[in-house]
Protein backbone atom coordinates (compact mmCIF):
# COMPACT_ATOMS: atom_id res chain seq x y z
CA UNK A 1 0.00 0.00 0.00
CA UNK A 2 1.39 3.77 -0.69
CA UNK A 3 0.52 6.86 0.82
CA UNK A 4 2.16 9.80 1.87
CA UNK A 5 1.82 12.18 4.81
CA UNK A 6 2.25 15.66 4.92
CA UNK A 7 4.97 17.12 7.61
CA UNK A 8 5.97 15.17 10.25
CA UNK A 9 2.79 14.43 12.21
CA UNK A 10 2.55 10.50 13.55
CA UNK A 11 5.66 10.15 11.34
CA UNK A 12 9.09 8.37 12.77
CA UNK A 13 12.04 10.78 12.90
CA UNK A 14 12.76 12.10 9.18
CA UNK A 15 15.84 13.71 7.24
CA UNK A 16 15.42 17.74 7.53
CA UNK A 17 14.05 19.32 4.37
CA UNK A 18 16.36 21.31 2.40
CA UNK A 19 16.51 25.03 3.53
CA UNK A 20 15.73 23.94 7.51
CA UNK A 21 18.70 24.10 10.13
CA UNK A 22 17.00 20.52 11.61
CA UNK A 23 15.69 22.94 14.95
CA UNK A 24 12.59 24.34 12.92
CA UNK A 25 9.87 21.78 12.14
CA UNK A 26 8.26 21.79 8.35
CA UNK A 27 4.62 23.13 8.00
CA UNK A 28 2.40 20.40 8.18
CA UNK A 29 1.31 21.25 4.35
CA UNK A 30 4.70 20.86 3.74
CA UNK A 31 5.71 17.49 1.87
CA UNK A 32 8.68 15.73 3.03
CA UNK A 33 10.43 14.45 -0.25
CA UNK A 34 12.14 11.09 -0.46
CA UNK A 35 11.05 10.29 2.98
CA UNK A 36 9.35 6.99 3.59
CA UNK A 37 6.78 6.02 6.91
CA UNK A 38 5.67 2.74 7.73
CA UNK A 39 2.55 1.97 9.57
CA UNK A 40 1.53 -1.74 10.81
CA UNK A 41 -2.05 -2.69 10.78
CA UNK A 42 -3.65 -5.64 11.60
CA UNK A 43 -7.47 -6.55 10.19
CA UNK A 44 -9.36 -9.97 11.09
CA UNK A 45 -12.66 -10.68 12.51
CA UNK A 46 -13.08 -13.20 15.73
CA UNK A 47 -16.64 -14.71 16.23
CA UNK A 48 -18.21 -16.93 19.48
CA UNK A 49 -20.81 -19.08 19.46
CA UNK A 50 -24.14 -18.08 21.33
CA UNK A 51 -25.08 -21.71 22.53
CA UNK A 52 -27.93 -23.70 21.99
CA UNK A 53 -30.49 -21.43 23.06
CA UNK A 54 -29.75 -18.76 20.34
CA UNK A 55 -32.27 -18.40 17.30
CA UNK A 56 -31.54 -19.81 14.32
CA UNK A 57 -30.25 -16.25 13.01
CA UNK A 58 -27.93 -15.36 15.50
CA UNK A 59 -26.07 -17.88 16.63
CA UNK A 60 -22.87 -16.10 16.34
CA UNK A 61 -21.49 -13.09 18.14
CA UNK A 62 -18.69 -11.61 15.96
CA UNK A 63 -16.59 -8.51 15.50
CA UNK A 64 -14.63 -7.16 12.53
CA UNK A 65 -11.79 -4.67 13.18
CA UNK A 66 -8.94 -2.89 12.22
CA UNK A 67 -6.23 -1.85 14.62
CA UNK A 68 -2.57 -1.24 15.08
CA UNK A 69 -0.42 -4.53 15.81
CA UNK A 70 -0.32 -4.00 19.45
CA UNK A 71 -3.14 -1.91 20.07
CA UNK A 72 -1.31 1.68 18.90
CA UNK A 73 -3.78 4.28 18.40
CA UNK A 74 -4.07 4.69 14.65
CA UNK A 75 -5.79 8.14 14.84
CA UNK A 76 -2.83 10.65 14.25
CA UNK A 77 -3.27 8.80 10.48
CA UNK A 78 -6.90 7.41 10.11
CA UNK A 79 -9.36 10.23 9.37
CA UNK A 80 -11.87 7.47 9.55
CA UNK A 81 -12.76 3.37 8.99
CA UNK A 82 -15.65 2.13 6.67
CA UNK A 83 -17.11 -1.14 6.87
CA UNK A 84 -19.47 -3.31 3.64
CA UNK A 85 -21.09 -5.38 5.33
CA UNK A 86 -23.84 -8.15 3.90
CA UNK A 87 -26.78 -5.90 2.42
CA UNK A 88 -28.85 -7.85 4.85
CA UNK A 89 -27.39 -6.35 8.10
CA UNK A 90 -29.82 -3.24 8.77
CA UNK A 91 -27.39 -0.62 8.21
CA UNK A 92 -24.60 -2.40 5.73
CA UNK A 93 -22.20 0.70 6.06
CA UNK A 94 -20.69 1.78 9.11
CA UNK A 95 -18.23 4.47 9.88
CA UNK A 96 -16.19 4.41 12.22
CA UNK A 97 -14.65 8.03 13.20
CA UNK A 98 -12.42 6.66 15.99
CA UNK A 99 -10.20 4.37 17.54
CA UNK A 100 -11.36 1.47 18.21
CA UNK A 101 -12.51 0.94 14.86
CA UNK A 102 -14.31 -2.27 15.00
CA UNK A 103 -18.15 -3.79 14.14
CA UNK A 104 -19.81 -6.12 16.11
CA UNK A 105 -22.45 -8.23 15.29
CA UNK A 106 -24.78 -10.70 15.53
CA UNK A 107 -25.77 -13.34 12.47
CA UNK A 108 -25.80 -17.08 11.41
CA UNK A 109 -24.02 -17.42 8.22
CA UNK A 110 -20.77 -16.25 6.03
CA UNK A 111 -20.35 -13.55 3.70
CA UNK A 112 -17.84 -11.31 2.40
CA UNK A 113 -17.00 -7.65 3.98
CA UNK A 114 -14.81 -4.52 2.92
CA UNK A 115 -12.92 -2.26 5.31
CA UNK A 116 -12.05 1.15 3.51
CA UNK A 117 -9.36 3.42 5.54
CA UNK A 118 -9.60 7.31 4.75
CA UNK A 119 -6.25 8.54 5.57
CA UNK A 120 -5.86 11.98 7.43
CA UNK A 121 -4.02 13.39 4.06
CA UNK A 122 -6.74 14.29 2.19
CA UNK A 123 -3.96 13.61 -0.93
CA UNK A 124 -4.26 9.93 -0.41
CA UNK A 125 -6.51 7.18 -1.94
CA UNK A 126 -8.79 5.53 0.48
CA UNK A 127 -6.87 2.27 1.12
CA UNK A 128 -9.24 -0.89 0.57
CA UNK A 129 -9.32 -4.51 2.10
CA UNK A 130 -11.76 -7.01 1.37
CA UNK A 131 -12.46 -10.20 3.21
CA UNK A 132 -13.84 -12.50 1.59
CA UNK A 133 -16.09 -15.72 3.39
CA UNK A 134 -16.32 -14.15 6.60
CA UNK A 135 -17.07 -17.16 8.04
CA UNK A 136 -18.50 -18.15 11.69
CA UNK A 137 -17.28 -22.03 11.79
CA UNK A 138 -14.22 -21.40 14.65
CA UNK A 139 -13.22 -19.03 17.62
CA UNK A 140 -10.66 -17.03 16.20
CA UNK A 141 -11.06 -16.79 12.06
CA UNK A 142 -8.12 -14.97 11.00
CA UNK A 143 -5.60 -11.90 10.99
CA UNK A 144 -3.99 -11.10 8.70
CA UNK A 145 -1.29 -8.17 8.76
CA UNK A 146 -0.02 -6.35 6.26
CA UNK A 147 2.50 -2.96 6.13
CA UNK A 148 1.12 -0.07 5.36
CA UNK A 149 4.22 1.41 3.77
CA UNK A 150 3.56 5.31 3.28
CA UNK A 151 5.61 7.00 0.95
CA UNK A 152 6.18 10.74 1.09
CA UNK A 153 7.15 12.50 -1.94
CA UNK A 154 6.72 15.61 -3.55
Amino acid sequence: MVASLRGAGGASPAPVPNGLSGKEKPSKEERLSNTTACLPLVYGSVAFFLGKKADEYHTHKWTLYLRGPRDEDLSPCIQKVVFHLHPSFAKPVREIMEPPYEVTERGWGEFEAQIRIIWKDSAEKATVVSIEGLSLCLFFYFTLFFIASMVVAD
